[in-house]
């Protein structure tokens, strides 16, 4: 039996829709996750409810928790630490890059003989300089986290902790 929905908006008929599906997963817990998931739901619906997309719905499991403490939270959790030495931040204005935070590597192999010190101290300044420069740019734009998509070089997680810019890497499109 199928149940239609007058008002896609409306937390009671979707809860209402749901109940019977949930129930048969979770029958003790059936009217608490039918409206859980109805709130979801509705609150993930585009202007045109012909475009709701149920990837924009996702679950997370957090060890130590029982069934009652589920929650809906609005916006994206991240299962994962931090990268740098910043964990938390207040007010966060958040850069998202799909792409590694690296300096270029060139495609092909080659051999630097350095004779002493100092040859050893300039061989790497120019990456540094690079780096700062990029770190820099995020500072002057008010960003004080930075979302991942790739890695993140050790020399660019130096200069996101020096400048309190906190780090972190997703490995997944979800």
């Amino acid at each position: 039996m199928s149940k239609k929905v007058a008002d896609p908006r409306n937390l009671a008929e979707v809860s209402s829709a749901l109940r019977a599906t949930v129930a048969s997963k979770i029958p003790n817990y059936a009217d608490f996750f039918s409206n859980l998931v109805a709130r979801a739901c509705i609150n993930s619906l585009p202007d045109s409810v012909l475009n709701f997309d149920i990837d924009n719905i996702r679950v997370i499991h957090i060890l130590g928790s029982s069934i009652d403490d589920s929650t809906l939270l609005s916006g994206f959790l991240v299962k994962r630490n931090a990268e740098g030495c910043i964990d938390r931040m207040l007010k966060p204005r958040i850069a998202v890059f799909s792409c590694p935070l690296d300096t270029m590597q060139s495609e092909t192999k080659g051999t630097v003989l350095i004779q002493n010190a100092k040859e050893l101290l300039n061989y790497s300044k120019g990456e540094e300089e690079l780096a700062e420069k990029f770190v820099a740019q995020l500072v002057n734009a008010n960003i004080n986290v930075v979302v991942s998509g790739g890695s993140v070089s050790d020399i660019v997680l130096h200069f996101m902790d020096k400048y309190k810019i906190m780090v972190v890497k997703i490995l997944s499109k979800f």
